[in-house]
Parts: structure tokens; sequence; C-alpha cells
């Protein structure tokens, strides 16, 4: 019998999930292997008005990492902007989210 509280991590689709990240942020940043790239982040409004900041909180040799803040003016109570920290693995080309609001799983 499985116990269905317990979380069994799916190795498969979780790295191609990784990879399809890291083609998503290659679209929006092409030269983010680039040194002088993303050094200190980027920030911009959606068309719906949305505030979206992506800050490069750590870089390192083979990695990156970035916290992707969303919010807007208005702060609507119904609406729960995200805020997700990603890890870039620059040498297998994957990009992983390691927190999700508090969660980190």
């Amino acid at each position: 019998m499985t116990n269905p509280y317990i979380y069994v991590p799916d190795l498969i689709t979780d790295m191609a999930e990784c990879d399809a990240n890291y083609i998503r942020l290659r679209k929006l940043f092409p030269d983010m292997d680039a040194k002088s790239h993303l050094k200190f982040g980027v920030q911009s409004k959606t068309r719906e008005g949305a505030n979206v900041a992506i800050k490069v909180t750590e870089r390192c040799a083979y990695t990156t990492m970035l916290n992707i803040a969303i919010s807007s003016e208005g702060d609507e109570i119904f609406i729960k902007w995200p805020n997700l920290d990603v890890r870039i693995y620059h040498d297998v080309r994957s990009a992983e989210v390691t927190r999700f609001d508090r969660h980190r799983n």
C-alpha cells in the first residue's frame, strides 16, 4: 500500500521541465552565458501592468542564482503574485526553480 502523503520525485519529468526553463530564459537573455550579461538584473512591466523584477543574487563560474518577483501597484487582495528563486546551470543548460514563494520542493 502506498502512502499518498509521501513525495516521490519524477526525475525525468523534473529534468525536462528544468531544461525547458533554461530554453525560456535563453529567449529572454540570449547572452546570459557572457560574464558581462546579467550582472544586476532587469525590471519591466507586463501588458497587464504588473512589475516583473529579475535580480541576480549570486553568480559563479557554472551557475547563476536569480530572484524573480512580480508585483503590481494596486496589489489587489485576490491576486497572489509569485516570488521565486531560480538556479541556472550553464554547463548542463538547465534552470531549476529552487523556491516558489515559501515552498522549497
